[in-house]
């Protein structure tokens, strides 16, 4: 029972975790077809369309082999890292979904000094974090939907925030939070945030959230140290 449990923990945290690139792939995939009707004499800008739906295949290729790796083994592929760099590549996937729920981002990012980490891991670890900051923006009570991401050096390491101005957690949900299937989400399956816990901590960093206030929003904090310290190894 146990096995067949850690299966089926595992397959839903893959589908998880590529279901994000293949709706890219979807949506590229979409705007091409529209130019072709509408516009079938830039071949460029249908050509760069199709480029993307590929590049984002190849992403959900990766992600999958990457992730079954890390599920089954707990294998990471270590390399120093620009954490600004990672951190604005993932605000940018999430800007047209943000745009969609009514939602703005926002990204100071300080330069900080190169952390190890295995890159394709802690991107998805941020944009499962990123993804719900977003989903609890959209139902701001005070305001349009808000989103801001801050990158900063601490005195071991390098800290990520993320701030929402989304309606808050519940109590009850607090207690759970980081725990899998734990969701308040119609269609959510509950395992970004427990699996991005599970990231960030093979990496030798924390991640940890703390209210903004009552109706004010949701603050998450990831950090992580400059030196190698996870606890799995490259």
């Amino acid at each position: 029972m146990t096995r067949h449990a850690t299966a089926g923990a595992m397959g839903v945290s893959l589908a998880h975790q590529i279901s994000q690139p293949l709706s890219n792939v979807a949506m590229y995939l979409h705007v091409g077809q529209q130019m072709l009707a509408a516009r079938p004499m830039e071949p460029s800008r249908i050509a760069d369309s199709l480029e993307k739906a590929t590049g984002q295949l190849r992403r959900a290729k990766d992600i999958l082999e990457r992730l079954r790796d890390f599920v089954s083994r707990g294998t990471l592929r270590t390399t120093p890292t620009d954490l600004g760099a990672l951190t604005r590549r993932v605000v940018a996937l999430a800007e047209d979904d943000a745009r969609a729920h009514g939602v703005s981002v926002r990204l100071d990012a300080d330069p900080v000094p190169q952390v190890t980490v295995d890159a394709l891991q802690l991107e998805q670890a941020l944009i499962n974090v990123i993804d719900n900051a977003i989903d609890a923006a959209a139902e701001a009570h005070r305001g349009p939907g808000r989103v801001a991401v801050r990158v900063a050096s601490t005195e071991n390491g390098v800290r990520i925030e993320i701030d929402d101005n989304g309606p808050g957690v519940s109590d009850t949900v607090a207690k759970h939070l980081f725990e899998p299937f734990m969701t308040t989400k119609q269609d959510g399956m509950g395992l970004g945030l427990a699996l991005s816990r599970e990231l960030v901590t093979a990496h030798g960093g924390a991640i940890d959230w703390q209210s903004l206030g009552p109706g004010e929003g949701t603050r998450f904090r990831i950090e992580l140290p400059v030196t190698p310290e996870n606890a799995h190894g490259a």
